[in-house]
């Protein structure tokens, strides 16, 4: 009995740990193309049981009005991604057929990543958000911008 209730206060201890570092580096491009597929580079941390959907969005500087993307944000969403679809489950992962839509002027933007997943046998719900400083130009570049779990552009929220 004692074992027990101390393997389910360990589990319950750090299973916040387990589910915030799930990703632990995601890179796109500097550059978007509107129109043009690219992929998201994926660092994987941990491989745990899940049901993972990440929602992808854009927001434009607007230096005229003073109006800028926070993090915690999505902005003008353009497509919604399952992970559980495009993720192999190794540590250096993609995720691919991202499209900017055509149309998007060209400028400095955020393209912003919403998480939502499901982990582990308690279902146990996470929201995460990503944030890449980026321009919208005439040609998708090879150069990545990359963003860690522990930068100040991402956030984590799982319920204790």
């Amino acid at each position: 009995m004692r074992l027990s209730t101390l393997a389910t206060t360990a589990v319950v201890a750090l299973a916040p740990y387990a589910i915030e570092a799930k990703f632990e580096q995601i890179g796109v491009p500097k550059v978007i193309k509107p129109g043009e597929p690219f992929t998201a580079q994926v660092r994987v941390l941990a491989a745990q049981p899940s049901h993972d959907y990440m929602y992808w969005g854009v927001r434009k500087f607007d230096y005229e009005w003073n109006s800028f993307p926070s993090p915690g944000t999505v902005g003008g969403k353009f497509q919604k991604t399952d992970l559980n679809a495009v993720l192999s489950g190794g540590y250096y992962d993609s995720i691919p057929g991202l499209v900017v839509p055509e149309g998007t002027e060209p400028g400095e933007y955020a393209l912003q990543g919403a998480m939502l997943g499901w982990y582990g046998a308690g279902v146990v719900p996470a929201l995460e958000t990503w944030w890449w400083n980026v321009t919208i130009g005439d040609a998708t570049s090879a150069e990545l911008v990359w963003v860690s779990d522990r930068a100040e552009n991402s956030r984590s929220c799982v319920p204790y």
